[in-house]
């Protein structure tokens, strides 16, 4: 069976997002996951607080989110972390 559905991905780019980053995901409108073959990838840009933990423990309680949590070892700054992404 193949899936004739479009592709979508959602890039987050996040940097000391650990209070807003759950929120962020929370808006994601469920529709989206039942339209496309959707991913959200969340790349933390070397944060000093917990956006990482956080976001990998969203993943952890959210089953129904195809969510992958990458974390640059240095920052990139916004573009450059939009790069990583890309």
């Amino acid at each position: 069976m193949t899936n004739d559905r479009l592709k979508l991905l959602i890039l987050i780019v996040a940097y000391n997002a650990e209070t807003t980053l759950a929120p962020v995901l929370d808006r994601l409108p469920p529709e989206l996951m039942l339209d496309y073959d959707c991913e959200v990838l969340v790349i933390d840009d070397a944060s000093d607080d917990s956006t990482f933990a956080h976001a990998l423990q969203y993943g952890r309680t959210h089953f129904d989110l195809p969510l992958t949590v990458l974390r640059n070892p240095s920052n990139q700054g916004y573009g450059g972390n939009q790069k990583v992404g890309y």
